[in-house]
């Protein structure tokens, strides 16, 4: 597992058993370096996985969002493509066959 995705881990389960954390309190819990956990922040709340629920100043206060504990099963899973592989699970991919389908049904007769 490479060192990026353990770092991810570790941030993930934090967020997710803290229910409401901060950068600061992920830091203090994971041991990594402050700047790595709020670049992952940044990514992560971009995503949609964790949003932000209070800010003042520079104090933010986050919440994990439901795809978060999908995107730690997949990553702790080891998929060699995590993202491909959570599209996967959240959205069931139409076979050509149904999508050839469903466009001949929406054309007009």
């Amino acid at each position: 597992m490479s060192e990026r995705r353990a770092s991810l881990i570790k941030i993930l389960r934090a967020v997710l058993e803290a229910k409401l954390a901060s950068p600061s309190d992920v830091v203090v819990r994971t041991g990594l370096p402050r700047y790595e956990v709020l670049a992952a922040f940044h990514v992560l709340e971009a995503l949609g996985v964790v949003k932000e629920v209070y800010s003042k100043g520079n104090h933010r206060l986050y919440v994990a969002q439901p795809v978060a504990a999908q995107l730690l099963h997949v990553l702790e899973s080891g998929a060699e493509n995590p993202l491909e592989e959570l599209a996967r699970e959240l959205v069931p991919i139409a076979s050509p066959a149904s999508s050839s389908e469903q466009a001949a049904a929406a054309a007009p007769a």
